[in-house]
């Protein structure tokens, strides 16, 4: 159980079609002490009427108006968590909006200037953004992240991180 100077605020990003196993996930943290206030996960991001609820269940865009307002809840959620846990998914294993790689760009960019949280990621490595040394830890799944935080426990927030700088790759385009 974390103690009030351990206690975090994480993100959970994934599949909105994972909903129902990230609020178990989402359980597992808050027994141990942190928060997890992601409004996605609390069912606050529903479409409203039938027509839009047709348009999406058919694979079609959100409607603007509500694509707005969840993204800037997203966006604010992400922006100010301690960590940012990443669910990933067998590279072209599945057709989604995608999502959940922009909240995580929006992290590996706030890690670039200094700020941003620790990220975690849950699967396998889907793309080259899975890779840059901004990515604190990766695991298998759910139970390999569970067990290395009750090993080690997430204390500090990712914000007091300092800048990571990219190497040089000596292809002379830098």
């Amino acid at each position: 159980m974390a103690t009030s100077e351990q206690r975090l605020t994480l993100y959970l990003a994934a599949r909105y079609s994972r909903l129902d196993e990230l609020c178990l996930y989402k359980s597992d943290l808050e027994k141990r002490g942190h928060v997890v206030p992601a409004r996605w996960l609390k069912g606050e991001h529903q479409v409203h009427g039938l027509e839009a609820a047709r348009l999406v269940q058919q694979g079609g865009p959100v409607p603007v108006r509500e694509a707005l307002l969840f993204a800037s809840d997203d966006i604010e959620d992400v922006t100010s968590a301690d960590v940012l846990v990443c669910f990933t998914e067998p590279p072209r294993s599945l057709n989604s909006r995608g999502g959940r790689h922009v909240e995580l760009g929006i992290a590996l960019g706030m890690r670039r200037l200094g700020v941003g949280p620790r990220i975690y990621l849950v699967g396998p490595l889907e793309n080259v953004f899975h890779a840059p040394p901004e990515i604190d830890g990766h695991f298998y799944d759910w139970d390999g992240f569970l067990a290395h935080i009750d090993r080690h426990p997430l204390t500090g927030g990712g914000h007091a991180s300092p800048p990571c700088v990219p190497q040089s790759t000596g292809s002379g385009h830098e």
